[in-house]
């Protein structure tokens, strides 16, 4: 877990996320191994299961959060 990566996506001010999306960038960056949030690699039905969405839900959240 990396919590300078978790604390800049609780921080993280952008109206173009949603609620979804924004808990998705959080659960990534918990997952983040380095502190500048790379490093996590879980797949899109264990983001799934952890967000409590469907995989479909994650698919464009995830393809979106490469737009910001």
């Amino acid at each position: 877990m990396s919590g300078p990566a978790e604390q800049w996506a609780w921080q993280l001010q952008d109206e173009r996320l949603s609620l979804s999306e924004k808990f998705v960038l959080v659960y990534l960056a918990r997952r983040a191994y380095y502190d500048d949030g790379r490093g996590a690699w879980p797949s899109v039905n264990t983001i799934a299961a952890h967000c409590h969405c469907r995989s479909e839900e994650h698919t464009s959240e995830l393809q979106s959060q490469f737009r910001i």
